[in-house]
């Protein structure tokens, strides 16, 4: 049902013109069969299309009956190609064939629409009985008023207007007339309501519902102009914020880079005067390496405090190499330092060869965290480049 109107609109003609080229050469009526099994479900519409345009009463038996009408025991839409036909050409021949039933029309209504169509009281006054319809009685009585609305009876010998003026039949004749409607983002299909010429709602679609997916995202679809399209805005929203988190994944790269930088060339002049064999431990060698030290601890926290991780770097060197790293920091203080916080010699060589190793501890973490930086930064990546 979602295509019907699009295949009325452009299949449904090409495959007329197509049926009636083979009709000329052939003769063969059968091919109307042929275009109509591709409709599949919808082929009833298929054949109520054909009769209606070849104004054939005897091509509407080939209307199946639609699932949803068999509990009902009626048949609609074949009735409704009788009642067109009527309409169409004023000939109420074809109404006797109406089922009737649940949801469908009656003998009464589509004499009542042929007589009015051709404007003839002869024929208003074949209709039997009444039937209340939604908007209007049909009876011999309401017929004859109605042509009388309508100007009157056509006289055999009555020229046509010559302005060619056509009677006022409504918004619609057929479903073909009515186009799809939104209400927020469910598209609702309309039909033609034969009794009141009038477009109706029949079946919806939740746009949401349709789901485009591009690489690892996905998007249902909105509701524009009576139909179903890509949901551009989403896709703007989620292009925006991916773009920034790129740019915030690259910046973490680059800082994560020059902390990796910063520890590997602390850890190389830890490992320089633990190996060197230092004849002394100056103030000046030792205040050079706690500030470097120093430096590098400084960088260590405010990156962890970045990734709301509370890190105290000092505490941790001091757990590690022991007191000797808080005398080491002294020296920054005071770089003159009473005799028994100095650093001897000794102490100074070993505490950079356990620096060294925590050092190098840390510079595996992060290249660690780098990969796992890199890794995310390829992915949003990845899924910018599957955005349309």
């Amino acid at each position: 049902m979602k295509k019907i109107s699009q295949m009325r609109r452009s299949v449904l003609p090409l495959a007329f013109t197509f049926t009636f080229a083979l009709f000329m050469l052939s003769g063969c009526i059968g091919v109307f069969d042929f275009v109509c099994n591709f409709a599949g479900d919808n082929d009833y519409h298929c054949y109520q299309w054909f009769a209606v345009q070849e104004e054939d009463p005897d091509m509407c038996a080939n209307v199946n009956q639609a699932e949803k009408f068999e509990k009902g025991g009626s048949n609609p839409p074949r009735d409704k190609c009788y009642l067109m036909i009527a309409e169409k050409t004023g000939d109420p021949s074809g109404c006797s064939n109406i089922q009737g039933g649940m949801m469908s029309y009656t003998v009464q209504e589509c004499v009542w629409k042929a007589a009015v169509s051709a404007r003839n009281p002869e024929i208003c006054h074949t209709i039997e009985g009444s039937h209340n319809g939604f908007a209007q009685t049909y009876n011999t009585e309401t017929c004859l008023a109605a042509i009388e609305d309508a100007g009157g009876a056509i006289e055999e010998e009555e020229e046509e207007d010559e302005e060619g003026e056509e009677e006022e039949e409504g918004e619609c004749k057929y479903d073909s007339d009515c186009d799809a409607i939104c209400e927020g983002d469910v598209m609702w299909k309309m039909g033609c309501n034969a009794r009141t010429n009038s477009c109706e709602k029949t079946f919806d679609t939740d746009c949401k519902s349709e789901m485009e997916t591009f690489g690892e995202l996905s998007f249902g679809k909105i509701c524009s102009g009576g139909e179903c399209i890509r949901d551009e805005s989403s896709i703007d929203a989620k292009r925006s914020e991916l773009t920034a988190e790129k740019k915030k994944l690259s910046d973490e790269v680059k800082q994560i880079n020059g902390i990796r930088q910063e520890l590997t060339t602390t850890m190389l002049d830890t490992n320089k005067k633990c190996l060197s064999g230092l004849a002394d431990a100056t103030n000046i060698i030792i205040i050079e390496g706690a500030t470097r030290i120093a430096s590098l601890s400084s960088s260590l926290t405010s990156f962890a405090m970045q990734g709301g991780k509370q890190l105290d770097v000092p505490s941790a060197m001091v757990d590690y190499a022991g007191d000797n790293v808080q005398k080491l920091f002294n020296y920054l203080d005071n770089p003159n330092p009473p005799e028994e916080q100095k650093l001897s010699l000794p102490d100074f060589i070993a505490l950079n060869c356990k620096l060294y190793d925590y050092f190098k501890m840390e510079l595996a973490s992060y290249d660690g965290i780098l990969d796992e930086a890199l890794e995310k930064a390829t992915n949003v990546d990845a899924q910018l480049n599957e955005l349309p």
